[in-house]
Parts: structure tokens; sequence; C-alpha cells
């Protein structure tokens, strides 16, 4: 498993190549191109990361890549909301495997199967999600 350093410093190298997926989708709701990555989790061989258009935005989603393949990163939608209303924040991801689960500051849920491919709504009307693990 990796450290947590080491983990920041894939979150940091990863960061610089979050390419036009988040761009287009920002420049396409009015917004300057810029990316505020706030989480990242290493599922199975697949790197998960969040971001959205700054530390208190109204539009945040979930992004995936694989861990050993040039490119960037596609962002998740299947079973997932279009945008969050707030950022998903480093400790309300996690990962064990090939599965993943996030949870929000809207009382949601949610779980993948595959590594962030698709995605389903595991509860809903929590208390905002401040923390959250995978056993």
């Amino acid at each position: 498993m990796l450290s947590n350093c080491l983990l920041a410093r894939v979150s940091f190298i990863f960061f610089t190549i979050l390419d036009s997926t988040i761009h287009a989708g920002q420049q396409a709701l009015g917004k300057r191109p810029h990316a505020y990555a706030r989480a990242i989790a290493l599922c199975g061989e697949t790197i998960l990361m969040s971001a959205s258009t700054g530390p208190r935005a109204s539009k945040a989603a979930l992004y995936r890549r694989p861990l050993h393949q040039a490119g960037g990163f596609e962002k998740c939608e299947q079973g997932l909301h279009e945008w969050f209303s707030s950022n998903i924040n480093t400790g309300t991801l996690a990962t064990k495997g090939h599965y993943a689960a996030f949870g929000t500051s809207e009382g949601e849920i949610f779980g993948s199967e595959d590594a962030g491919l698709s995605w389903q709504r595991l509860a809903t009307g929590l208390v905002p999600v401040r923390c959250l693990t995978v056993l």
C-alpha cells in the first residue's frame, strides 16, 4: 500500500495533467479553466481524484485514470450526479482493492465495484459525511 507521502506526490504529479476534461467542463459552465484537486486514492491499478473549480466550489466531480498508462483523467459519470455542490474531500474517499466509496456533504454515500468506472448510490439523507472507511 502506498504511504500518504507517496499519495501526496502522486496527487501533485497528476494534478499537473488534469487535462481538457476538467477544463472543458469548467468552460462550459462559464468558469475560467482552473483545476482544484482535493482528494486522491489508489483503487487497484486506478487513481481516483476529486477536483472542482475551487476550495468553495459549487461544481465538483470525481475523476479516474489508470496508474500505469499515459494520458489524462476522465470524469466518473455512470451512476453519479453531473456535478456535486461541494468538494469531495480528503477522508471521504476510500478504497480497498478495486472497491471505492465516497461520501458527500449532502449526506450521500456512493460505491463502485469496478475501480470507479460505474457507481451506485448506497445511502442518502445522512448527515454530511466527513470521514469514510472501507473495511
